[in-house]
C-alpha cells in the first residue's frame, strides 16, 4: 500500500537526517549504495502521483551535500 503524502514527508525527511551518518567515513560511490539502501524502500512505497516528487527530494538531498549522480544518459 502507497504511503499516504504525509507519511512519505515524514519518511523523506527522516532519510535526510540519515545523510550525515551515512556519508560519514565512506566514499562516494560507498555513500551512493548505502544511501541507496535506505533510499529505494522509500522511493518504492511512494504512491504514483508522488513518486516524481519524491525522487526530486532525494535527487536534491544528494545535490545539496555534493553527492549528485552522474548522468546515465537515460531522458
Amino acid at each position: 500500500m502507497p504511503l499516504s503524502r504525509e507519511r512519505l514527508e515524514a519518511e523523506l525527511t527522516a532519510l535526510e537526517a540519515q545523510l550525515p551518518q551515512i556519508e560519514d567515513g565512506s566514499d562516494r560511490h560507498d555513500v551512493l549504495a548505502a544511501f541507496a539502501r535506505v533510499a529505494n524502500p522509500v522511493l518504492d512505497q511512494a504512491a504514483p502521483e508522488d513518486y516524481a516528487y519524491a525522487v526530486d527530494r532525494v535527487q536534491a538531498m544528494l545535490a545539496a551535500r555534493g553527492l549528485v549522480l552522474e548522468d546515465d544518459g537515460v531522458g
